[in-house]
């Protein structure tokens, strides 16, 4: 699926569904050893607790997590 066939689906920028779908990509060539099947249902998020001086999603030192199930 292109990311203009998912910006359209999920109302997103088409922008932000390139960088999802290349993020996806990246993580799992690198797990090429437990290939997921069927329906896949993906999320993301920054794991490192809360940092001062930095407002709304700021990355800061964060650390990207993407989940897949």
């Amino acid at each position: 699926m292109s990311s203009l066939e998912l910006a359209s689906e999920f109302e997103q920028r088409q922008m932000t569904c390139w960088e999802f779908k290349w993020k996806v990509q990246q993580a799992m060539e690198r797990s090429l050893q437990y290939p997921l099947t069927g329906e896949v249902h993906v999320d993301e998020c920054y794991i490192g607790g809360e940092e001062t001086q930095k407002r709304g999603r700021s990355k800061g030192k964060k650390k990207l997590v993407i989940v897949a199930l």
